[in-house]
């Protein structure tokens, strides 16, 4: 068998009612060589049958394993050069595949691309689309990736600057995948794919996509945790995004004084003190940006 092209990451838990769609949206052509690794933690439900059903995976059981650690795991024997992660509860779009592995192939400087993502509910058999957008290009990339929703599963990676940059930092459970795309802008321009190539669905449920926000606040914190860390080195040479991220942790701090407000859920007037308030306009002022630059 021919050395794979393209590895395709699955990290899986508990979900055997989604998870063969996705899979089966795993179809590049049958002129590009491609490894499935799905990293099971163990699943309890009907998971390990549907896997079974499916021969040509590889499937890897790991308990215990957190879905980044699964990752990391996954990125450290994978064979192809291009790497892309999908989630066991969405799928690819039909021939975006074809359409990533032809566009590396036709840019060796590329290091990374990303595509357009779409979101979608499901219920009785029938799918209803909630929302869909396209990557934004140039700078204002920077606005996606701390104002917006970057949009993880819909990036594809050489192996090599996956490894370069460590893979995944497991101590952001809920905030890692944006944490590697903002070390990954920091070394290199990823270049988007103008075209869909990842379908989101939102259900309850979702780690991320649940439409409860069960994990909002761990997110947030994740965030905060995570802009603490990169605030200093990471973009000592570029004031501009010092300046962004600096007005992202506004934002992000003024959530949690929002959510003590209206949940007391923490210390109101501790979430009040926390808060740069000078940048919070400026904080608002981006976020606005960034979704009038999505809705264009």
């Amino acid at each position: 068998m021919a050395n794979p092209v393209l590895t395709i990451i699955t990290a899986s838990l508990n979900h055997g009612r989604y998870i063969g769609a996705a899979v089966d949206s795993v179809r590049p052509r049958s002129d590009i060589p491609y490894e499935h690794l799905v990293i099971d933690g163990d699943s309890t439900d009907e998971t390990a049958q549907v896997l079974a059903e499916r021969p040509h995976l590889d499937v890897r059981v790991m308990p215990g394993l957190d879905s980044h650690e699964a990752l990391n795991y996954a990125f450290g024997i994978a064979r192809g050069g291009i790497v892309g992660m999908l989630n066991s509860d969405d799928r690819y779009d039909p021939g975006a595949l074809d359409d990533v592995v032809d566009f590396f192939a036709a840019h060796p400087e590329v290091e990374a691309v990303c595509g357009g993502m779409r979101f979608f509910t499901e219920a009785a058999g029938v799918e209803t689309e909630t929302s869909r957008f396209m990557h934004l290009t140039g700078e204002d990339m920077r606005l996606e990736l701390t104002f917006g929703n970057p949009g993880f599963n819909s990036w594809f990676f050489r192996i090599g600057v996956l490894r370069r940059l460590g893979g995944c930092h497991t101590q952001y459970r809920f905030g890692a995948d944006r944490d590697l795309l903002l070390r990954l802008y920091a070394i290199t321009r990823p270049e988007p794919l103008p075209r869909i190539v990842y379908h989101y669905r939102v259900h309850i449920g979702s780690r991320t996509m649940d439409p409860r926000g069960t994990n909002r606040q761990a997110m947030i914190m994740d965030h905060l945790n995570m802009i603490s860390a990169q605030a200093g080195p990471m973009w000592a040479g570029d004031p501009e995004m010092r300046t962004l991220v600096a007005d992202w942790q506004a934002l992000e701090r003024f959530k949690l004084f929002v959510r003590a407000l209206r949940y007391r859920v923490l210390p109101v007037w501790q979430t009040f003190a926390d808060t740069p308030w000078h940048r919070v306009p400026a904080a608002l002022y981006h976020r606005r940006r960034w979704l009038r630059r999505l809705a264009a």
